[in-house]
């Protein structure tokens, strides 16, 4: 995708998701590969990469006080939330707890620069006497998944991913709205069922 967009200018003003890391600074460039600007207009993720201070850093990070793109960071329990309340066509989730904290809208919202603040995602709602947090559900139109096995039906196994809350929330998105996806599997199954619990 990067090197297409390289090439041709295109896809552009794209948003991605990521319910844990972005990339790494020890050799997974993850985001990188498609962090041109231009390219990418809005990101959303649990975290983003830390590693050795003598590293230099991601090209994510050089663009997150750039600006030119917005970028927001929430934790990794309530992006895999946002995703399966999309899945389940849902309108939003809520989440309590973390009121006067980073995701809070009278702090930061989850904005982590001027370009997302003007884009204000989270919202306080008051139910039954308790603050809680309103946060959009998310629709991705299209999912990139890793996964160990993958059937030639769509069904994914994750026994040797080691974030499978990750694999399974994107899952849940992608085939209730385009059924567009691509598979990062490991291994084909042919057709041979996946089971479902593996």
């Amino acid at each position: 995708m990067g090197e297409r967009f390289a090439a041709k200018g295109a896809a552009r003003g794209v948003t991605t998701v990521h319910p844990i890391a972005a990339c790494d600074m020890f050799g997974t460039k993850g985001v990188d590969d498609v962090a041109h600007k231009g390219m990418i207009a809005r990101i959303g993720g649990g975290f983003y990469p830390t590693g050795p201070t003598n590293a230099e850093a991601p090209l994510i990070w050089r663009r997150i006080p750039a600006e030119g793109l917005a970028v927001w960071s929430a934790r990794s329990g309530i992006v895999f939330d946002t995703l399966r309340e999309g899945g389940g066509q849902a309108a939003r989730c809520a989440d309590q707890g973390e009121d006067d904290m980073f995701a809070d809208p009278v702090q930061e919202g989850c904005a982590m620069n001027a370009s997302a603040r003007k884009e204000q995602l989270v919202r306080r709602v008051e139910f039954d006497g308790d603050t809680w947090l309103h946060f959009p559900a998310i629709r991705p139109e299209f999912a990139i998944i890793r996964a160990t096995t993958a059937d030639e039906n769509g069904n994914r196994s994750y026994e040797h991913e080691g974030a499978v809350p990750a694999g399974c929330a994107a899952d849940g998105t992608g085939r209730p709205q385009l059924g567009r996806d691509l598979d990062r599997a490991g291994q084909a199954s042919g057709r041979a069922r996946v089971a479902p619990a593996a």
